[in-house]
């Protein structure tokens, strides 16, 4: 059966093998585990309960890991890391010294749509109908 979808995370739970095109361009292909292992870092993700929080958290995360990026709306902010168990503990404590009260925080695999981000530089929502 082949499906075609631009919704990153459907082809995550419904493939077992993945083609990423970009521009009609084959770019990638594995399966789930072997495109995110290919997008390298695991990911660091901080929810608090106060959006205003958010630069002081991506300030310290941008000291463990590389190109923080926030979500306003989520209360989220999240960075790439090598070395995620050790990174993930040096972020606790980096943030319980500012005093930024965390709602949540965990280290998780990329998602596809950071792997499509890491192989393009561009976001899955920018690419166009032909990015999955």
């Amino acid at each position: 059966m082949l499906l075609t979808t631009q919704y990153l995370d459907e082809a995550d739970r419904l493939a077992a093998d993945i083609v990423i095109i970009d521009h009609g361009t084959v770019i990638a292909a594995g399966t789930p585990s072997e495109l995110k292992t290919r997008a390298g870092d695991d990911v660091i993700e901080v929810h608090v309960r106060n959006a205003a929080a958010l630069p002081e958290v991506a300030a310290v995360l941008a000291t463990v890991g590389r190109d923080p990026r926030t979500d306003l709306a989520m209360h989220r902010a999240s960075v790439a890391v090598e070395d995620g168990t050790s990174r993930l503990m040096e972020a606790v404590r980096a943030l319980d010294r500012v005093g930024v009260a965390v709602e949540d925080i965990s280290l998780r695999r990329p998602t596809l749509d950071e792997v499509f981000l890491t192989l393009t530089g561009k976001p899955t929502d920018t690419a166009g109908p032909e990015a999955a």
